[in-house]
């Protein structure tokens, strides 16, 4: 409430201005104000079109609004204003294994690894992508590459994944998604975190091998 007043008493007298737009948007996203949001955000936009927040904004509103395609292109945006910035770009991939694309999501961490701004998050998702479709060597090539950095928590990472590896065939059968993923892809769009994480654990009991659920289930408790 007091941030709404706040950006309201400056927008009354700058109508422009885009913190406080800003400001105003995320309030309208956080109360499901979605279209509302929106309208902020794209005037924001207009008058500060190099701010990655904003972009990333816009993408979590169209996103909400079940508009994919616009949300895609700000999540994009937002991942080239900020300067692949590693928390834009799990945004980003998150948003695209949403929608059931693992191939795209790789390639935008992919993308961050060229850059040389990925951190051990983003590596390890990465790598989990590539167990979940099936490159094993790609994932042990990841956990080499943690284990010959020196980031914080970088050789944990790394046993993980071999962890992880160890049991993945190299070449699996790749089954088509799920009724249980599409489920749990909706829930997390709408941003329904515990019907998502209901989905994905109902989905789990009958299919406990599936990694992309278990991927599902982790942006779900994240998410809540």
């Amino acid at each position: 409430v007091e941030a709404t007043t706040l950006s309201e008493t400056v927008l009354a007298a700058d109508p422009g201005n885009a913190d406080a737009l800003t400001l105003r948007a995320a309030a309208r996203l956080a109360s499901g104000q979605n279209a509302k949001a929106i309208e902020d955000l794209t005037a924001a936009a207009a008058a500060a079109p190099n701010s990655a927040a904003i972009a990333l904004m816009l993408g979590e509103g169209y996103e909400r609004l079940g508009s994919a395609v616009l949300a895609e292109k700000n999540y994009a945006m937002a991942v080239s204003l900020g300067g692949h910035a590693p928390a834009s770009a799990m945004r980003f991939a998150r948003f695209l294994m949403r929608y059931g694309r693992t191939d795209r999501a790789i390639e935008v961490l992919e993308d961050l690894r060229l850059h040389g701004t990925a951190d051990v998050a983003c590596l390890s998702l990465l790598a989990q992508l590539k167990l979940s479709s099936g490159d094993r060597d790609g994932a042990t090539a990841i956990a080499g590459a943690l284990r010959a950095g020196t980031l914080p928590g970088a050789a944990e990472a790394a046993d993980r994944i071999l962890a992880a590896a160890a049991g993945t065939p190299s070449v699996p059968a790749q089954p088509a998604a799920s009724d249980a993923e599409a489920q749990v892809r909706a829930d997390l769009a709408a941003g329904n975190w515990a019907a998502a994480e209901a989905a994905a654990r109902a989905g789990l009991a009958t299919q406990p091998g599936r990694a992309m659920l278990r991927l599902l289930l982790a942006e779900a408790l994240e998410g809540r």
